[in-house]
């Protein structure tokens, strides 16, 4: 929360947490991460921002976290149509597991 709280104190009044920087009545276009990864150098094709969701997907699954939980939390809709309009659960609590679980992986790929 309070990287959140951070974050929205820059930014410059607007309703987002992360607004455009051009138009701050807008938020964050869908190709803003791929932007920027171009700008700290990263060519076309090398890095892209669906490629984080992929890596997050495979390590998760690889380290036993609940595969509906991960579909879940990465918004990936059911083909099951009949199973998505019933299920309801929204994982809240185990989500919030699971992302706390994903900050301490990321903390351990970084001291490796």
């Amino acid at each position: 929360m309070a990287i959140l709280a951070e974050a929205k104190s820059s930014s410059r009044g607007s309703k987002y947490v992360l607004p455009q920087w051009s138009q701050p009545t807008k938020p964050l276009s869908k190709t803003a991460f791929n932007e920027a990864l171009r700008r700290m150098g990263y060519p076309v094709g090398a890095v892209t921002a669906h490629g984080f969701r992929s890596s997050a997907s495979t390590i998760l699954n690889k380290r036993q976290f609940d595969r509906d939980l991960i579909e879940m939390q990465l918004a990936h809709v059911s083909n099951n149509v009949t199973r998505s309009i019933y299920n309801r659960y929204d994982y809240w609590a185990e989500r919030s597991g699971l992302m706390q679980a994903w900050a301490d992986i990321i903390d351990e790929l970084c001291r490796s």
